[in-house]
């Protein structure tokens, strides 16, 4: 029987929860514990792995897939979580997405772009329409990525 066979294996059931970090209980059913073998994504409907993260007044907690995450506001913060919204999130889109679907940068994102004028341009086309979400993050972290190892670099030498 399956969950016999986790227990045997005393594989440990992983579901991240916020915070706090992975669920240690034993699997019994596909790889998750007795209380996470249940949990579906608040977005989606697909199995969660993980809380979300986001943080205001409370942590947010909603169960969540790899592919959704909480909706970024037009501010670029996560527009508040607690006893009231305090930022609007883009027109049409709900307190979580899938990361695709994406309209918005986090203002960190926002705020390197003024250093960096590389990140601008990378920003700039997604906001043209020329870039994904997905395609501008992943340019806009190998960006970051390549600078973090050109300054390491740079300080080996010194």
């Amino acid at each position: 029987m399956e969950n016999d066979t986790y227990k045997q294996n005393n594989m440990e059931c992983g579901f991240n929860m916020a915070w706090i970090g992975k669920c240690k209980e034993p699997a019994v059913e596909n790889g998750r514990c007795a209380k996470h073998s249940k949990e579906i994504c608040v977005n989606c409907g697909a199995p969660a792995t993980h809380d979300c993260p986001e943080t205001g007044q409370f942590c947010c907690g909603a169960s969540l897939c790899d592919d959704c995450e909480h909706t970024t506001a037009v501010d670029g913060t996560n527009g508040g979580i607690g006893f009231f919204r305090v930022s609007a999130l883009p027109e049409g889109m709900k307190e979580h997405c899938k990361i695709a679907d994406q309209k918005c940068f986090s203002w960190l994102v926002v705020s390197c772009c003024k250093d960096y004028p590389e990140m601008q341009a990378m920003l700039d086309k997604f906001n043209a329409g020329e870039l994904s979400y997905q395609d501008a993050d992943k340019q806009m972290n190998d960006f970051i990525i390549e600078k973090n190892k050109l300054e390491e670099e740079l300080n080996l030498n010194e």
